[in-house]
């Protein structure tokens, strides 16, 4: 990612897309931006564009990086996610057909454990797009993970509930997240879980199954990887490694080796499975559901809100995973 895409402390004038109504990816690339400016609904009974202004660094992955950034109308403090978009015009519309479906999806959500769209806006002189999203103060689980090691079953039952909920909503609508981990899983200060970076995900239409192979490989279910077909039971397969992740403070096959390439093979073997680490009983028996091999025997997420390890850690806790802040009607 270059610098110039929005410098830190530049008020960002938005202009917000509908990209479907703009022009050309292979205009952008060349220069000859003409987009359509649209209104974007900002989760509140009222129509506006949001002019922000980009501040420090928070995060970055493979397709861009995210930046804090302040609402100049209101104070409010968000996040953007800035993507640079190639000079290779081929290149640059192959991304901004995939940010389009991303986008897309992301303005479909509305669940309070999942992360809150706002807009996306293009920047016509360093041909970035930057997607508004809300600002989640606490971080990912994986920062909480290298701050305070390994998680208590206390803690790890709490946020399961919150990422089933939000994986009740998706399945509901027939999206599957497909990069469920950690680093994908945000943490408000008040301990609300947010589902977030969609860039893998996709919705399943009419009960197909993807062949494609998306996610991260230690999370990475054996029909991914095997190229079997797969749908919304990958993402059990990824809970399961991700309760394994925040029981021991690192992803599941870490101990045997740190190379994608063997991660792969291991999981392409019959009958292999990830190493459950020393849990009680009914918190194993949730990672064993979740871990089995045929996605057909996989739990439901609904199915998993009702197992006995939930329900009883439900009842015996006064402690309250919704915010104090939310929003009435959220799921």
């Amino acid at each position: 990612m270059g610098s110039n895409c929005c410098k830190k402390g530049e008020i960002r004038p938005s202009m917000s897309l509908q990209l479907e109504r703009s022009n050309s990816p292979k205009d952008l690339a060349n220069g000859k931006p003409d987009v359509t400016t649209e209104k974007i609904m900002d989760h509140s009974p009222m129509l506006r564009t949001i002019i922000w202004r980009r501040g420090n660094l928070i995060g970055e992955g493979v397709y861009g990086k995210v930046f804090q950034a302040m609402d100049q109308d209101t104070g409010e403090l968000l996040a953007v996610k800035i993507i640079k978009l190639s000079n290779n015009s081929e290149t640059a519309e192959k991304q901004f057909y995939l940010l389009s479906q991303e986008i897309e999806l992301l303005k479909s959500l509305r669940h309070i454990n999942i992360i809150k769209y706002y807009q996306t806006d293009i920047s016509m002189d360093s041909k970035c797009v930057n997607i508004i999203l809300e600002y989640v103060t606490g971080g990912s689980l994986r920062d909480l993970l290298l701050k305070y090691g390994s998680f208590s079953e206390n803690v790890i039952k709490n946020y399961i509930i919150q990422i089933l909920k939000g994986l009740v909503y998706l399945h509901s609508k027939n999206i599957v997240h497909r990069d469920l981990k950690s680093a994908n899983i945000l943490v408000t200060e008040d301990a609300v879980i947010k589902l977030s970076d969609f860039g893998c995900s996709r919705k399943m239409e009419n009960g197909d199954i993807s062949m494609s192979i998306k996610g991260s490989p230690y999370w990475m279910a054996p029909e991914v990887v095997l190229q079997e077909g797969h749908g919304l039971p990958s993402d059990i397969w990824s809970l399961g490694c991700l309760i394994i992740e925040m029981a021991t403070g690192k992803p599941p096959w870490s101990e045997i080796s740190n190379k994608a390439s063997d991660i792969i093979k291991l999981i392409s073997m019959p009958g292999r499975v990830p190493k459950i680490p020393d849990l009680s009983s009914d918190l194993k028996d949730i990672v064993k559901k979740c871990l089995n091999r045929d996605p057909s025997l996989r739990p439901t997420a609904r199915l998993l809100l009702m197992h006995q390890c939930i329900t009883s850690y439900s009842m015996s806790t006064s402690h309250s995973y919704v915010s104090k802040n939310s929003i009435n009607g959220w799921a």
